[in-house]
This record gives structure tokens, sequence and C-alpha cells, in this order.
């Protein structure tokens, strides 16, 4: 008892670094989920994703290390883990009435527990649309999902927004049941098989809309070239307009020429490509 007193006394006396979700900084921007964004983005696997229009297929590159990978080349096929999830369009899902198979995907980067919560929430969430609509959520959709999910998780009410500078300790009642929230640490991709673009949702539940994007380690620096990579060397702009192969290639090449030194060293690129027909996927050393 004596110890524990004693503990007790000195974590007490000991100020907490906890800092609210709705604390605000000089700027007026939440320093929580600023924080949370900024992990997804250094420590996070770094996550390339861009849309072929012409063959309506979108490919995400990850930067993985071989020491994560099985040893065997046939383990490396069969039990490699994969960063794009399908929301929906798995085989059979919709082919009872006809349609053609919507396939909608996800990729996370971040905190691994928190890709798990999020990609249940939002398979569950398809289903339920599903059974209950006859209808599935395509790429939209599943953005707006995900946003109201990342904005339930740090308690974000919608209904009222926050006072500017209003801090923890200034809560009373109900209030301080979400004093400890927290938001996700984890940034999105989620792309369809008939959308021309990518949906990316931040921690803050901010959806906005790309031909291309990199999330995770290292996207600084890929972000700065990407838009070369995406245009053919006419000069074209907006829509993207290589070759399935020749972006794919580009997408390589970029990854590859924003790693300097040992940072190549040990690493593979797992290559997803999101069609109607389904996800591709291949591993390629850097």
């Amino acid at each position: 008892m004596i110890a524990a007193d004693a503990s007790s006394s000195s974590s007490s006396s000991t100020p907490s670094t906890y800092v609210s979700v709705r604390s605000l900084d000089k700027y007026g921007h939440s320093e929580q989920l600023q924080n949370a964004l900024k992990a997804a983005n250094m420590h996070g696997t770094l996550v390339v994703g861009a849309r072929d229009t012409s063959k309506n297929v979108t490919i995400f590159l990850s930067l993985l290390d071989a020491s994560a990978l099985p040893t065997s080349s046939t383990a490396i096929v069969s039990k490699n883990p994969s960063m794009l999830q399908l929301i929906n369009g798995n085989p059979g899902f919709g082919a009872s009435n006809g349609r053609p198979v919507h396939r909608t995907a996800i990729v996370c980067t971040g905190l691994k527990g928190d890709t798990n919560w999020l990609v249940d929430k939002v398979r569950t969430y398809s289903h339920r649309v599903w059974n209950r609509y006859d209808a599935f959520i395509d790429a939209p959709g599943a953005a707006y999902a995900v946003s109201k999910y990342m904005r339930r998780f740090w308690k974000y009410d919608e209904e009222e927004e926050w006072s500017p500078g209003l801090l923890a300790p200034d809560l009373t009642g109900d209030e301080q049941e979400n004093a400890w929230s927290r938001p996700l640490g984890i940034c999105t991709m989620i792309a369809s098989s008939f959308l021309p673009y990518l949906f990316v949702v931040e921690p803050s539940g901010v959806i906005q809309r790309y031909s291309a994007f990199a999330m995770g380690r290292g996207s600084h620096d890929v972000l700065e070239k990407l838009g070369n990579a995406i245009q053919k060397d006419d000069g074209s702009v907006g829509k993207i307009r290589r070759s399935t192969d020749d972006l794919q290639e580009s997408l390589i090449q970029t990854i590859k020429s924003s790693l300097v030194g040992s940072s190549k060293k040990g690493k593979y690129l797992l290559v997803e490509v999101l069609s109607n027909e389904g996800v591709v996927r291949d591993l390629v050393p850097i």
C-alpha cells in the first residue's frame, strides 16, 4: 500500500502530456489531427496510387521491406499480405441480379490496428447496404463512410463546431467523456473500377479527389514528381494519358528516384492493379 500511495502521489504531480483533440494551436488548427496526419505520412508505408482512365484500372504501389516478406518465392505470391482491401466486388457478390460486379477498394497507411478497425467497419456497412437496399456502395459512398467513421472515432460533433481555442480543461458535463478521444492515425485512398479518380481521406475526415496521389513515409518527395510521372511527354494535362504498362513503369521509376542511398536496400514494390476483373498483384525488387 505504501508503494502504491507513493506511485499515485508521483503520477498526480506529473503534468499530463496528453493534448485534447479539441485543443487548437495559434492558427486555429487541431494539434492532434495534425500529429495524426504527420504520423501517417512519416511512419506509414509509402503508397502511390494512380488511375489509368483508358483501361479503367487503378494502380497502387506500396514500398515494403524485404524482411517482412516470406523467403520462398512461392510463399511471396500466395501469402504476402496485400495493402489493397476490397470493400465489395468479391466473387459472386451481386451476381444474383445480373448486374456487373462493382469493385470498390480501400488502401490505408499508418497504424495497423486503426486500419483493421476502419476496414472492418466499412465492409460491414457495405454488406448492410447490399442486404437492405440491393445496391453497392461505390467509391464516393465508401469515402463518405470512411469520413463519417473517422469523425465518429475522435468524437467530432457535426452539429456543433467548436469555438477557437477551446481546451480540454474547459470541457464540462458530457463533454468531459470525450476529452481523451483521438483521431485515427491513418490516411486512406479509395478507388472504384468504374470511376476515373481516387478519393483521399485524411484523419480529420476531409475528403479530396485526385487522379494520382502518394501517402506514407517519403510521400512528400514522390508528390513533387508525380505530376510529370502520370503525363505523356507531349505536355498533356488533366487526365492520365499513359498506357497501363507505361504508367506503372513511370510510377516505379518515380518512387526509385525519390529513394536515396541505403533507403533502397532490401526494398520491394508491391504492385496491385484494380480492375473490373479483380485485383492482380506482383512484387518488383528495387
